[in-house]
């Protein structure tokens, strides 16, 4: 999917670019990168419920959602010690202001650094720069793959580069703790992910690139039981099991009215609870509690580029402990074509979402929690002048299952302008 850029300038998203770097002196470097798009959504069935894909929800002009600016300033301390610090404002935040990236780094030696503060979590292969819009050719990374609403966490790294024969490769391992409000389908939640930890391995020999990370963290998130709900899906579970379709209907308005201004995963959890009270069933609030409860993440890239055509595959699988959240595979696939300074690029993503076996399967489907989505992308690139490209893209995005029913689906078009300096 990227340009041909220099490795060591795209895995550090612009520390090492000294093409784009203003030098404030020699030790102290400021570096910048700006995107600004517009995009409309529509939405292909006025009668089904409709898309929302990437926090796009109408089909009005949107000039907000993919605006992203940043700013990193890198000071050298001395000759083994450097401090990083980068700010990004984001559209989709109100343009509020946050802290990405603030670590010192220590060089171990000419192949090992240590860093230490607010660091990347390097779950992809684009998370290094996942904000950086120039360093790849979509207006944004595909949201079937690239779906974990957070991407720092407070922490140390260590990472140690190597040549193995024909191979050049890198491996980091880090851990630390992840404690802010997320959003999780739609609502906020304070969360504390504890004890994050993994590592990533990357080999790189020519044009061809390979990547292989594991991430596991304990998941906290405040959520709650709501008795009017637990109340409401106790209703409903027993007027289905008597097999009454009129009080069923009844049912079905009274959890229409407690679950007004309730989180999703506080209904969920709720109706957990009902579900139990009506059936007898014991065990399931605890199978589906997301406190201290474990979730796995793996990813797997190849990459080709020889600096005209590209190719991009990479597959996640996330799984966890907790039932509330189903164990979720995607992949993609982007191919691309370089025309001097025109990149043509088509990309196929999925992701699918697995119900577990037995009676927790069955509480899943009862909350309606299975969903299947499938994108296909097409775009263009144009490098118009050195630091700044101009991208072209419609996305079609079919939710195949969406809350467990058949979904809509939706095309995306956007233009984008990305920069660095």
């Amino acid at each position: 999917m990227m340009k041909k850029f220099s490795a060591s300038a795209v895995m550090i998203g612009l520390l090492g670019s000294a093409s784009i770097a203003n030098a404030v002196d020699d030790d102290l470097n400021i570096y910048g990168f700006l995107s600004v798009g517009a995009t409309v959504l529509d939405n292909e069935d006025s009668d089904k419920e409709s898309v929302t894909l990437d926090g796009f929800n109408d089909d009005a002009g949107n000039f907000k959602q993919d605006t992203v600016f940043g700013l990193q300033i890198t000071k050298q301390i001395n000759d083994k010690t450097s401090a990083t610090g980068q700010l990004v404002s984001r559209g989709n935040s109100n343009y509020e202001t946050e802290s990405a990236w603030a670590f010192v780094s220590y060089a171990v030696d000419s192949d090992t650094d240590v860093r230490m503060g607010r660091l990347r979590i390097p779950f992809f292969y684009y998370s290094e720069f996942l904000e950086v819009g120039y360093a790849y050719n979509w207006v944004r990374t595909p949201s079937d793959v690239y779906s974990i609403p957070f991407s720092s966490f407070d922490g140390i790294d260590i990472t140690h580069r190597f040549s193995a024969g024909k191979f050049d490769g890198s491996i980091k391992a880090n851990y630390g703790r992840f404690s802010e409000e997320i959003d999780v389908f739609g609502d906020d939640y304070n969360s504390d992910l504890q004890n994050v930890l993994g590592a990533a391995l990357t080999l790189n020999r020519g044009d061809f690139g390979f990547r292989l990370a594991v991430q596991q963290a304990d998941l906290n998130f405040d959520t709650d039981v709501n008795a009017d709900v637990q109340t409401a899906y106790e209703g409903l579970v027993t007027a289905t099991l008597a097999g009454d379709a009129a009080q069923v209907q009844t049912e079905l308005g009274n959890v229409d009215l407690a679950i007004e201004d309730v989180r999703g995963l506080d209904v969920a959890m709720s109706a957990v609870a009902g579900y139990e009270s009506a059936t007898g069933i014991t065990g399931l609030s605890d199978d589906f509690n997301l406190d201290n409860k474990k979730a796995t993440f793996f990813d797997t890239a190849f990459t080709y580029n020889n600096g005209n055509y590209g190719l991009v595959i990479e597959a996640v699988s996330i799984e966890y402990e907790s039932a509330l959240l189903l164990d979720t595979q995607s992949y993609l696939i982007s191919g691309s074509k370089r025309f001097g300074d025109v990149t043509y690029h088509a990309t196929y993503s999925t992701a699918k979402d697995e119900l577990d076996s037995g009676v927790v399967g069955q509480g899943q489907d009862f909350l309606k929690l299975e969903g299947e989505d499938i994108s296909t992308i097409l775009g263009a690139r144009y490098d118009y002048a050195p630091g700044t490209a101009i991208k072209f893209e419609i996305e079609h995005h079919d939710e195949k299952i969406h809350y467990s029913e058949p979904g809509n689906s939706a095309m995306l078009y956007s233009v984008a302008v990305d920069m660095i300096f």
